[in-house]
Parts: structure tokens; C-alpha cells; sequence
């Protein structure tokens, strides 16, 4: 692959609420994914019919730890 991982942030949202972290608005999670580097976000045309909005994130960053959000 190209070394990328590709994520929405209402799935990225929805895993999170999962998992108990509900004060995270979708602005506060697009703050911290635009803090990481080497992430870019992207624009996907006709998925499923539609446009998409994704983040890439490289794949070096998972299992580096938690990064801590702006505040």
C-alpha cells in the first residue's frame, strides 16, 4: 500500500462514543488530526455515487502513543 491510513471523522466520532470519549466535537478532532505529522486531508469523488471526506494518516504514527489535543 502506500503507507497511509484513510479515516472519516463521523467514523473516527462514532468509534470514539464507543469507547466513552464523548466531549470530543468533530472541530476539536479535526484540531488534533491536523496536529499530526504527515496528515493530510483529502478529497475522495465518486465513492459509492458521492464525495467523501477523509483524513490520511501515516501509518507510523499508530501505536506511537496518545497525542494530547490542543487546547
Amino acid at each position: 500500500m502506500d503507507g497511509r491510513i484513510y479515516i472519516q471523522i463521523k467514523d473516527l466520532r462514532k468509534h470514539l462514543n464507543v469507547n466513552g470519549f464523548t466531549n470530543y466535537s468533530a472541530n476539536k478532532i479535526g484540531m488534533v488530526l491536523s496536529d499530526i505529522d504527515g496528515a493530510a486531508k483529502m478529497y475522495w469523488n465518486n465513492v459509492r455515487g458521492k464525495g467523501i471526506h477523509v483524513w490520511a494518516l501515516p501509518e507510523t504514527y499508530f501505536g506511537t502513543g496518545f497525542v494530547a489535543p490542543r487546547e
